[in-house]
């Protein structure tokens, strides 16, 4: 179902040998490192929404899982919109049996308390994807105190991005995570995956600034046509 490279010390790659099953291949190696992780933080955006679904369908003693999303949009006046409301419709509603509990984000600074704490206080793991930009969660370059803010939970864009202000988990929670799983899916990210095999970093870029600073596992999961063609070859994919 796929290939699986240690690239170094900290980081292994792991390519789904078919482009359609990159969200099958994420939940199997996610499930299988769940070892005495009970919380889980969800990437939001829509190239998760087929994780959500595999995840759905496992056997996984949900009753003893939480979850948190790593960030949403601010005021969005359509639910369907929002992060929150694909994962309910693909993963929470479709959990047959007893739920994961279900930590939502705070709207604002003034609203974060100390039950949106709670969740950091187990062990977690936590999956992001990346954007072409290189941002992660709600987190952004232009968004110049992303690193500055670490030491809070929870982030606040300064700026809009495509029309909405966000909220997102701190880059000092996610350096906090037991392990971190990446999900990256297309040609558009070739850039990404390069960086990462060469491991030369800019940690202006809010991903590389997190694999630079990250001490524990990194896995990172993708389709073939995500890997560029000279690794393609290099790897024997």
């Amino acid at each position: 179902m796929y290939n699986e490279f240690i690239l170094n010390k900290k980081i292994s790659l792991y390519v789904s040998k078919n482009n359609s099953s990159l969200s099958k291949v994420a939940s199997l190696i996610l499930i299988n490192n769940l070892n005495n992780i009970s919380n889980i933080i969800l990437p939001g955006g829509k190239t998760p929404i087929g994780l959500y679904s595999e995840l759905s369908k496992s056997k996984m003693n949900w009753e003893e899982k939480s979850i948190l999303l790593s960030d949403e949009r601010l005021f969005c006046k359509k639910k369907e919109n929002t992060n929150l409301f694909n994962l309910k419709k693909h993963l929470i509603d479709k959990i047959n049996k007893k739920k994961p509990k279900l930590f939502e984000l705070p709207h604002s600074e003034k609203s974060v308390s100390k039950c949106n704490e709670v969740f950091f206080k187990k062990k977690y793991l936590t999956i992001l994807g990346i954007g072409t930009d290189g941002h992660i969660a709600s987190q952004f370059r232009n968004d110049n105190d992303f690193i500055n803010n670490s030491k809070k939970s929870y982030f606040f864009s300064e700026f809009k991005h495509n029309g909405f202000k966000r909220v997102s988990i701190s880059i000092e929670k996610i350096l906090n995570s037991k392990e971190i799983i990446f999900l990256l899916d297309g040609e558009k990210k070739n850039n990404i995956i390069k960086k990462i095999i060469k491991n030369k970093f800019n940690e202006k870029i809010p991903y590389q600034f997190l694999i630079q600073n990250f001490k524990n596992k990194i896995r990172v999961i993708c389709n073939k046509n995500t890997i560029p063609l000279i690794y393609d070859k290099k790897y024997n994919i």
